[in-house]
């Protein structure tokens, strides 16, 4: 398997143009005209599926287990309708810049059909390298926006600037997000011993730069990537639990000496680390869907709002899995969960390829993550999220087949 050549094919090339998608979303604000904007998401979406419609190979949704054919068919077309609905809402040139601009509006509910991108011996390896490229863009786009990590507040963020802080935000989690795309393979224990060292400058990095600026859920998810890598030593290594446990008592101990030292070198986290920012916000889509249940069952569209006594008509909730039955009900939510959480049974348990384990637990973690955020999304980690569900849901990738 080592003298596998990796060519620039149609793969490497969809791969580039969805990570460039991603970057040019969260950044093209800073430097660009919305007019600009617009003009350039739309071309790159149309080189997406020029590219991935180019991809030639074996696809693994033929081989998948028939149960899951049966669930996936049903969130194929709910997640089709749920992204029509979004377009007859919006009959308009706005509606339309919607479905490219903003990668969690319309678009997000086609990403299932990523499950139809080819898989050979290369496809885990390009993903793995195209994550890597991923994580080295973003510490560059960090070190460019250096300042926002050294400001007291998030006042001083925005000084100066038009640029909301909902963008600023979006830089401080990338390296976070970056992490999310190789996360099987951490979890997994599937890297070169470079990558390995690679990966964990890169993970102390991800802690640092949402801590500085104050981010809870996306510390949160780096500290869950980093538990269910702890679950699967301890799973086959009992040792592991004694040494996780000395570590939180080590990490505690120094907490508490030098708490008034962490406090000062973190001042945004611990100026909101108790605030609570969520009920309020699921307080008001309770209110917004008292007497709608047709909207709890089948969601309001792609581009479906709730009434915010604070910030008016609300497309977006916080709070991943709300987001999901604002949009497309509690039928897209358990539709979508039950494929996840089946991919974790079966990859976790139905298997022993350490590989297929890792992808099983990180599925386990994008269900655990739609409470802090988790939000579908046109990104390179969905491509992560719908091939570990193919290759958890297979049974020729479960019984021992060499994938790399």
């Amino acid at each position: 398997m080592k003298n596998i050549k990796i060519s620039w094919d149609y793969l490497d090339k969809f791969f580039a143009t969805i990570s460039l998608y991603y970057i040019y979303t969260n950044v093209g604000p800073f430097f660009l005209s919305k007019n600009l904007l617009y003009i350039g998401c739309i071309l790159i979406i149309f080189l997406l599926v020029y590219f991935l419609s180019k991809c030639k190979g074996q696809r693994l949704w033929n081989f998948l287990d028939k149960d899951i054919k049966l669930v996936l068919f049903f969130l194929f077309l709910w997640c089709f309708i749920t992204a029509f609905r979004g377009i007859l809402q919006e009959l308009s040139f706005r509606g339309f810049v919607l479905m490219f601009v903003e990668n969690n509006r319309i678009l997000c509910y086609l990403t299932p059909l990523f499950l139809l991108i080819p898989f050979n011996e290369c496809t885990l390896k390009k993903l793995k390298k195209w994550g890597f490229i991923n994580l080295f863009v973003f510490l560059i786009i960090n070190i460019y926006f250096i300042r926002i990590f050294s400001a007291q507040s998030e006042a001083d963020v925005v000084q100066n600037s038009d640029i909301s802080i909902q963008h600023y935000i979006s830089i401080a989690q990338l390296l976070p997000k970056g992490i999310c795309f190789l996360a099987f393979y951490f979890i997994a224990g599937y890297f070169t011993k470079y990558e390995k060292r690679c990966f964990c400058v890169f993970l102390v990095l991800a802690m640092l730069a949402p801590l500085l600026m104050g981010r809870r859920s996306a510390a949160a998810t780096v500290l869950l990537i980093i538990g269910l890598f702890i679950i699967e030593k301890i799973r086959y290594n009992k040792l592991y639990l004694f040494a996780f446990l000395f570590l939180c008592y080590i990490l505690y101990s120094l907490f508490v000496a030098y708490e008034t030292a962490i406090e000062n070198m973190f001042p945004m986290l611990f100026s909101r680390l108790y605030d609570d920012t969520r009920t309020w916000l699921e307080n008001e889509f309770y209110r917004s869907f008292r007497n709608d249940t047709t909207g709890w069952i089948f969601g309001r569209g792609s581009l479906g709002t709730f009434q915010s006594s604070e910030y008016g008509n609300r497309s977006l909730v916080e709070t991943g899995y709300l987001d999901m039955i604002l949009h497309g009900g509690i039928l897209l939510l358990i539709s979508y969960v039950y494929i996840l959480f089946m991919g974790f049974i079966r990859g976790f348990f139905m298997s022993r390829n350490k590989l297929i384990n890792g992808m099983a637990l990180f599925l386990l973690a994008n269900i655990f993550l739609l409470y802090p955020g988790g939000h579908m999304a046109l990104d390179f980690q969905a491509i992560c999220i719908w091939l570990s569900v193919a290759c958890c849901c297979c049974r020729r990738t479960r019984n021992g087949i060499k994938l790399m």
